[in-house]
């Protein structure tokens, strides 16, 4: 895998979490659901929607929004192919920052930002067994 915009940002993407101690500003990632559209008549289509959530987190405010407008920049308005997926729609739903207090009594925050997709793929059909 090359070095993109993003992971030039960033120092670790990761699905649903990181280890406590990584780095900022990091990555993570998770599905919040998958919709797929079926017909009675003629069962699976492969179409689906795919609802991701990307979250940003960094001790500075300024990269949170870096990394943020690199991955908008990538992937708002994607059409194409994602590894076994034909993508058709790739939009933005709803962004949102959530600052996150320090434990203690110091003023080094956690700089959040949480961004949901939706993705509307095309996803290779169930081969029956």
């Amino acid at each position: 895998t090359g070095k993109t915009a993003i992971t030039n940002l960033v120092t670790k993407i990761s699905p649903n979490a990181v280890a406590e101690n990584t780095a900022y500003p990091y990555l993570t990632y998770h599905v919040l659901g998958k919709d797929r559209v079926y017909s009675v008549s003629q069962g699976p289509s492969g179409k689906c929607t795919i609802r991701l959530a990307i979250d940003i987190e960094s001790t500075n405010y300024a990269d949170t929004v870096n990394v943020a407008e690199a991955v908008r920049n990538e992937l708002e308005g994607f059409r194409g192919t994602m590894g076994a997926y034909t993508v058709q729609r790739c939009v933005i739903d709803n962004e949102t920052d959530n600052p996150i207090p320090p434990p203690d009594d110091s003023d080094k925050w956690i700089y959040h930002r949480a961004v949901e997709w939706s993705i509307d793929i095309v996803e290779p059909l169930p081969v029956p067994t």
